[in-house]
């Protein structure tokens, strides 16, 4: 879980060293500030689409170990019917996860 938030960190981080190539290379808002420009936007929009799946990520992993790491909290085995032993919650649960 530290890790996924690292990299949404540094992730976050990268912004600062793109505007300031963006802005060198656009001599201080000279030239071509348009295609600088689109490359900060879409630095930024990558950056925050990599930011919330890192989000959801982590909101997910933590669900799944708190909720389905107990097999006693959810029936995951039994969904046909009693003692049936088919295992449709796992394969549910691994196809979403």
């Amino acid at each position: 879980d530290l890790s996924i938030m690292l990299n949404a960190i540094a992730t976050m981080a990268f912004f600062v060293p793109i505007l300031q190539v963006a802005w060198i290379l656009s001599d201080g808002g000279k030239r071509r500030v348009a295609s600088q420009a689109l490359v900060l936007i879409m630095a930024l929009a990558g950056g925050m689409c990599e930011l919330i799946v890192s989000l959801m990520s982590l909101g997910i992993r933590s669900t799944v170990i708190g909720w389905f790491g107990n097999s006693d909290f959810f029936n995951l085995e039994n969904w046909i019917e009693e003692d049936s032993g088919d295992m449709i919650g796992w394969r549910v649960l691994e196809l979403v996860y």
